[in-house]
């Protein structure tokens, strides 16, 4: 009994030394693993950071920051309906406060009396007339034309301000930027005397208070000057350093596969606050221009321009 109870003894003293080497053994590899798995995670944490502000700021770079790729973007939007709308709009209602039909009508009439009544309606005839007359010309090539020219000089003007260069496009006013109507009014104006209107060649070009659509104004001015001067440095670069911190952490990483899942699971979230983002700039956009001839068009004009 006396040989067993050593046995036993004996036997478990070898399975408590054993569980303490193995113990001691694994410690400098626990070690490792926690360092280099620390240093993953914060590569990793970094990265899905800056995630979105690196996507804005491609974005931005490709698509607003150059101007032949914006006119490219926003080219389209000539043929859309609200932009179409919202222009017609400006034009036909400047065109036919400086027309004055009624007065002109009435002054032809002077001379008889008994004629006087069919003033209003044909002042109103021939306010259709010139409403009528704008759509065609927004439904031309002219108005085409004349978009990516107004959007080239908007973009150019927007660029200078933001870089805080006065001499910029004839578009910035100060701390506004405007979308001037001038250059198509007077074709407005020239198709009316083509169709036979001869007395709209003497109407006078509206100062540019009353031809002009306001689409940034100085609250709105500074802050996109801030945004630029601390994002625009940056913004051609920082997606790929972004992507490279993403492939760094996996390469770090002891564990790749749950690595790489959680990089797939980063770029969705980002993906999904980019969305979220989107969605509150339009409905600030929305308030913004609630009260401008921008009002219809607005919503086009920001889903082109984000699409990319």
């Amino acid at each position: 009994m006396s040989d067993t109870g050593d046995d036993v003894e004996a036997l478990k003293a070898r399975v408590a030394e054993l569980e303490s080497d193995r113990s001691a053994g694994s410690q400098p590899s626990a070690r490792r693993v926690t360092g280099r798995g620390v240093a993953a995670w914060v590569v990793f944490v970094i990265a899905a950071v800056l995630f979105p502000l690196a996507v804005t700021g491609f974005w931005a770079q490709k698509t607003l920051f150059d101007t032949e790729r914006y006119v490219a973007t926003v080219a389209p939007l000539a043929e859309d309906p609200t932009i179409q709308q919202a222009v017609g709009n400006q034009v036909t209602s400047t065109i036919t406060s400086q027309l004055d039909a009624q007065a002109h009508v009435q002054d032809a009439l002077s001379g008889y009396p008994r004629l006087q009544p069919l003033a209003v309606p044909i002042a109103a005839a021939v306010d259709g007339f010139v409403g009528k007359t704008v759509t065609n010309v927004l439904a031309s090539d002219q108005f085409s034309q004349f978009w990516v020219t107004a959007n080239r000089k908007v973009q150019q003007g927007v660029i200078a301000a933001l870089s805080g260069n006065p001499a910029g496009a004839v578009s910035i006013q100060g701390d506004r930027v405007v979308l001037d109507t001038g250059d198509l009014i007077e074709k407005v104006k020239q198709r009316l005397v083509d169709r036979g209107l001869s007395f709209a060649a003497n109407i006078p070009v509206p100062p540019a208070a009353q031809r002009q659509i306001v689409l940034l104004t100085s609250p709105q001015l500074a802050q996109a000057r801030l945004a630029y001067a601390i994002a625009h440095p940056v913004a051609q670069w920082l997606l790929w350093v972004v992507l490279a911190l993403f492939v760094l952490a996996i390469v770090l990483s002891r564990r790749r596969p749950r690595m790489l899942m959680a990089t797939g699971i980063a770029i969705a979230i980002g993906a999904l606050v980019i969305r979220v983002l989107m969605a509150t700039g339009s409905w600030v956009l929305t308030n913004e221009f609630a009260s401008t001839t921008w009002a219809v068009a607005q919503a086009a004009f920001y889903t082109i321009l984000t699409n990319y």
